[in-house]
């Protein structure tokens, strides 16, 4: 199970960045409200909660691994100017589904996204969308490096001389 958190952020006040971290939650104020009271703050106010645009709509979002389904009708809205953490245990597909959004998986023949993700208003699943554009709005962060397909580097081996090949000068 994936549980999604909202939280607001505020600025920081000259004094709180000047406190040592180890300081005790009691002498310093919280930077991000906890969940819970954005909940409470948020439960009256449903007008609002109705007018935040989202910035990013998914609607029964299936991924697949060749034939081994990864993602189960995935639905979420993720609300713009938000902070939004997507929390759940090891292997349960938060990656996985954050992949989608740039169409990473592409890379690899067998891996299919099925469903609906609309960033900014646009189905971003659709085939009429410029890969080249989506990629540059939606950049992925990696936990360990992960090289893309190709060359690592644009000069050939076997280009370089002798010497910079063995390292000697």
């Amino acid at each position: 199970m994936v549980k999604v958190i909202e939280t607001e952020t505020r600025d920081v006040t000259k004094e709180e960045r000047s406190l040592p971290r180890n300081t005790p939650p009691d002498r310093r104020s919280a930077l991000v409200k906890p969940p819970s009271e954005v909940a409470m703050n948020r439960a009256g106010d449903a007008e609002e909660a109705s007018s935040l645009s989202s910035k990013v709509s998914v609607r029964n979002l299936n991924f697949y691994y060749g034939g081994q389904q990864a993602l189960f009708d995935n639905n979420i809205d993720i609300p713009e100017k938000r902070v939004t953490a997507i929390i759940g245990p090891s292997g349960c597909g938060k990656s996985t589904h954050i992949r989608v959004y740039n169409r990473i998986y592409e890379l690899y023949r067998t891996h299919r996204a099925e469903g609906q993700v609309v960033i900014d208003g646009k189905n971003i699943l659709s085939s009429s969308v410029d890969l080249i554009d989506l990629r540059k709005r939606v950049g992925m962060i990696f936990q360990r490096p992960t090289p893309f397909p190709g060359p690592s580097c644009p000069i050939e081996w076997r280009t370089l001389s002798r010497e910079a090949r063995s390292g000697t000068r």
